[in-house]
């Protein structure tokens, strides 16, 4: 299991593709990842499932495998 806290904040555009295929990987490994990114882009590129917190509202997004 990994949590993640923001992993890819303060990386430049090299780095953060470093650390989203780290985590992509540990994905297809099977490994549980908990992660809080404020970063869309990358929490997309890696998520399963979303859970969305917004001022104005909670939202639970499933997202599509293809």
């Amino acid at each position: 299991m990994l949590l993640l806290d923001e992993p890819t904040a303060s990386l430049d555009d090299a780095n953060r593709r470093v650390v989203l295929e780290l985590v992509d990987e540990a994905k297809r490994a099977g490994a549980a990842l908990i992660g809080i990114f404020h970063d869309r882009d990358a929490r997309e590129a890696v998520a399963n499932r979303q859970l969305d917190m917004t001022p104005v509202d909670l939202t639970a997004k499933e997202l599509l495998q293809c």
